[in-house]
């Protein structure tokens, strides 16, 4: 029995494809990082109906605060891309900033210059989704810094 560890963005391989091979691998187990004192995640997600599994969009957010800026952030999002998508551009953008709401806007706006969006019956118009997409990334990070700074989220 061969155990290989792998990074999560490791393991998607395109639309509906995945690197692990059903046939002789099976996933036991994912490690998540404990959050230290200043930093703070969030995920949201936008759909049509509970009874639909499939996003419209999803964005996860961490942060990570000091003296009110923010000295590290990560943003993933989907579906918007052929695949999930870290937002470089935005994520420095915000490092050195101060975590209020104009700078996490702003960097809805820079990763949606970035994201692919497409209309679909299923997740919706194109339109609609690149107006909501930096909405949805600006909660992410209001949330996740409300965590990092210990205010009630």
């Amino acid at each position: 029995m061969q155990h290989q560890e792998k990074a999560l963005t490791q393991l998607y391989a395109g639309v509906a494809k995945s690197t692990v091979d059903s046939s002789s691998q099976i996933l036991t187990h994912i490690k998540i990082p404990l959050s230290k004192k200043s930093e703070g995640s969030n995920y949201q997600r936008m759909e049509q109906r509970k009874a639909l599994a499939l996003p419209m969009l999803s964005v996860v957010a961490k942060v990570v605060i000091d003296n009110n800026l923010i000295t590290e952030a990560s943003i993933v999002y989907g579906p918007v891309s052929p695949g999930p998508k870290h937002a470089e551009e935005a994520e420095k953008f915000l490092c050195g900033k101060k975590a209020e709401d104009k700078n996490f806007l702003e960097a809805g706006k820079i990763a949606s210059q970035h994201a692919t969006f497409r209309s679909s019956p299923v997740r919706g118009s194109q339109e609609f989704r690149s107006q909501v997409f930096p909405v949805c990334i600006t909660r992410a990070l209001r949330e996740a810094s409300k965590i990092a700074t210990g205010k009630k989220a």
